[in-house]
């Protein structure tokens, strides 16, 4: 997973397709590619170079934005629109065979949004507004529908005694292999630990340690030492190999 976007020191070329904005025309015969882009050009988008990966979105770059640059890197398959209102953003979608379906909203200046390897999806909204900030999910996370994820409440809040704003932005950070069930929101300055559980309607507000489950408005620790897998009923085998890996990484409490 690229953790900072902004350090990469090889030639994004080297792994992607930058995509021509004035010569859209050139990429008609990819037949796995739909791609609307509202934009100046001094944004650039950089797409898979194979034809393998289901790309549709919409990319709309504000008037004012500029030296933005998103990379899309080989997916089994990615809907959804990218909507950026700001300067010096970076927005990375890691390598996946999962779905990914969502909207990203980035809005500031000098943001970075990133998706890890082999995430699933099925429908969020994650919004990066300020400046300097991030929004980072980790790799084999499984996001459900209805997630809604967020550094900033968009609005300020004023302290009327001090005549100061009590609510500025803050980073999001979801450690990997993390599952987030439906019609959950998670709000400015929330870390979540690995192999954590946030159950479904939750809204978490706080800092989460790793393998835990939480529930709720607002989310609170349910239980501890617990983590889950893909599969509905899974294998014995399975099962150890869970157990097996969050102690040999030390994380299981007595």
């Amino acid at each position: 997973m690229y953790t900072k976007i902004k350090n990469l020191e090889v030639d994004p070329l080297d792994y992607f397709d930058l995509y021509d904005v004035a010569r859209s025309e050139k990429y008609a015969d990819r037949q796995n590619l739909n791609v609307e882009i509202v934009s100046r050009l001094e944004n650039k988008i950089y797409l898979p170079k194979n034809d393998s990966s289901k790309i549709s979105i919409k990319f709309k770059f504000s008037d004012r934005s500029r030296d933005n640059s998103v990379y899309i890197d080989d997916i089994l398959s990615f809907r959804g629109s990218v909507v950026v209102n700001g300067s010096g953003n970076n927005i990375f979608v890691s390598n996946s065979n999962q779905k990914i379906t969502c909207n990203i909203d980035v809005r500031g200046q000098n943001n970075e949004l990133v998706i890890g390897r082999d995430t699933s999806i099925n429908q969020a909204n994650l919004l990066v507004d300020g400046d300097g900030n991030s929004l980072t999910i980790g790799d084999e996370c499984m996001l459900s529908y209805g997630i809604r994820i967020r550094t900033s409440d968009s609005h300020a809040i004023v302290d009327l005694k001090s005549r100061k704003q009590i609510n500025y932005s803050q980073n999001v950070a979801i450690g990997p292999r993390v599952w987030i069930a439906s019609n959950v929101m998670i709000l400015k300055g929330v870390t979540i630990g690995e192999g954590s559980v946030v159950a479904a309607s939750s809204v978490v507000t706080k800092a989460v340690p790793a393998i835990s489950l939480v529930a709720g408005v607002p989310a609170k620790i349910i239980r501890k030492n617990v983590s889950w897998s893909r599969a509905s009923l899974p294998k014995q085998v399975e099962i150890d190999r869970i157990v097996d890996h969050f102690e040999s990484a030390g994380l299981l409490e007595d």
